[in-house]
């Protein structure tokens, strides 16, 4: 509580700066906005695809590690949340691994299950292409699947400038959709009426859409989130930069690699995406203690940006106070941390 009243105080505080903007609203989250990309009450059907080239036939090593894959996620939701079930005859939606020749070729399609149907009526799978390079690191198959389910890159986020800063020039150019801005609401609302009177997919071109908004803030441990120099050109250099408050609160060496699994806002979001689902109080618990600091380390963030006069700090600085308002908002909802 203590922590709390603090945090307001420093909150009013930069209120009284003059250009911070009122009324500010800080759109959030990464998911699909389209329930029908949904897995009907989260069960997803998945199958291989059938190949007689041995190079494109996954190993049971490979098989394996795809079902661990699966496994990580479903145990860290309530029972029954989602199930993954392997039907090699299906007809109906599925997801279709795919074994992929092409070297670090770890990619899905769609965002979420595939509506749309061949010229025989029959439904086109989801697809979630894996090379054998992707099974090196943990956490690269889960992430893809992750895709698979509805979720949208964490640096996609519509709050992502205010924690982060991207270096457009080091992005290589097929990565930079990963990176991409959203339109505003209104052309996410016209581009859904589209997706809905077609019956197509979302591709990931059309990544700019408004995402699903579930409240929770922005997540630099979430499976879904890139390391610093992921796609980058130049491997020496950042293309995600984390301002020193952050590195302060949750170390040096935040995002320097891949996260290899779920956080517990992952767990939250997929659990809401899902709505069928609960959530554990374990996961609640893990996630009020990231958003404290979370919430310190955006204040002094604040603090610092406040201090200079260039133009993309008093915006940063507009949407931070919306924001930390919001991280304080989640820690009322979701219970607070006993003081130490």
């Amino acid at each position: 509580k203590e922590r709390a009243r603090m945090l307001q105080k420093i909150l009013l505080l930069l209120q009284l700066i003059s250009w911070v903007s009122p009324g500010f609203k800080a759109p959030q989250d990464s998911y699909s906005p389209d329930t029908k990309q949904k897995w009907r009450m989260g069960l997803v059907y998945y199958k291989y695809a059938q190949e007689t080239d041995e190079d494109k036939m996954f190993t049971d090593e490979e098989k394996k590690g795809i079902r661990e894959a699966m496994d990580h996620i479903v145990f860290q939701l309530a029972p029954g949340c989602i199930r993954f079930i392997y039907r090699p005859d299906t007809n109906l939606q599925h997801l279709l691994f795919t074994k992929e020749i092409e070297k670090y070729k770890c990619s899905t399609d769609n965002i979420g299950r595939v509506e749309a149907k061949d010229e025989d009526g029959k439904y086109l799978p989801s697809i979630v292409r894996l090379s054998k390079e992707c099974f090196q690191e943990k956490g690269t198959v889960a992430h893809e699947i992750m895709h698979a389910l509805g979720a949208i890159h964490e640096q996609n986020r519509l709050d992502r400038d205010f924690f982060v800063e991207i270096d457009w020039s080091n992005i290589k150019e097929e990565s930079k959709g990963n990176f991409m801005e959203k339109k505003d609401l209104d052309d996410a609302k016209d581009y859904l009426k589209k997706v809905e009177a077609g019956k197509q997919p979302t591709k990931r071109k059309d990544l700019e859409i408004y995402n699903q908004t579930y409240s929770t803030a922005y997540d630099f441990f979430s499976l879904m989130h890139y390391s610093v120099r992921q796609a980058a050109i130049d491997n020496e250099k950042d293309v995600i930069k984390i301002p020193e408050p952050f590195k302060k609160k949750f170390g040096p060496a935040l995002l320097e690699g891949k996260p290899e699994k779920m956080s517990a806002a992952d767990v939250m979001e997929l659990s809401a995406h899902y709505n069928v689902c609960g959530v554990k109080p374990k996961v609640k618990e893990e996630y009020v203690q990231y958003l404290w600091k979370l919430a310190e380390a955006s204040v002094e963030h604040m603090e610092q940006m406040s201090k200079t006069d260039e133009t993309k700090n008093k915006e940063r600085l507009a949407a931070g106070t919306e924001i930390v308002r919001k991280i304080l908002d989640e820690i009322e909802l979701n219970g607070s941390e006993e003081d130490e």
